[in-house]
């Protein structure tokens, strides 16, 4: 699904590159790695392509699952839909970016379902440098100090 989605975004951006990537390591920190799912390149820019699929064979539309789950990804506030702050997917991008050194992703929701037609959102989700500072601290300690040590007895 992945794949048809890529070549949707890269439908929807004609001018760029829309490209499939594998595992990323951290250039520092080897014990931190990513895998985006793509990487699209707009003249001398690049930024990460995250995307997700959802199927909801009840029919339930993007606004739907926002207004009945609390748990999912997005929220609608003043009629403003974004990616929750606090969601995994926001520090899975967050690790993505800092790991591959980009200042952006756009991050993908492909909702399909047996009712309605296919509905894809997208935003531009930014790098926060004092999110992954303190992400980085904690991924830090937890190898150096518990991690390692476990694995070298």
């Amino acid at each position: 699904m992945e794949d048809i989605v890529r070549s949707m975004v890269q439908h929807m951006h004609p001018q760029s590159i829309v490209r499939k990537t594998g595992l990323v390591i951290h250039p520092l920190d080897q014990y931190i790695a990513a895998s985006p799912d793509g990487l699209i390149r707009s003249g001398e820019d690049y930024m990460l392509l995250e995307i997700k699929c959802i199927f909801k064979p009840d029919g339930s539309s993007l606004e739907e699952l926002i207004s009945k789950r609390s748990d999912f990804c997005l929220s609608n506030t003043n009629g403003f839909i974004s990616l929750k702050r606090n969601h995994k997917y926001y520090f899975q991008i967050q690790c993505q970016l800092a790991v591959t050194n980009l200042q952006q992703c756009l991050f993908i929701i492909f909702c399909s379902n047996k009712l309605t037609k296919e509905k894809i959102y997208s935003e531009t989700i930014n790098f926060d440098c004092q999110l992954w500072e303190e992400c980085l601290g904690k991924f830090r300690n937890f190898f150096l100090n518990f991690y390692l040590p476990l694995i070298m007895e």
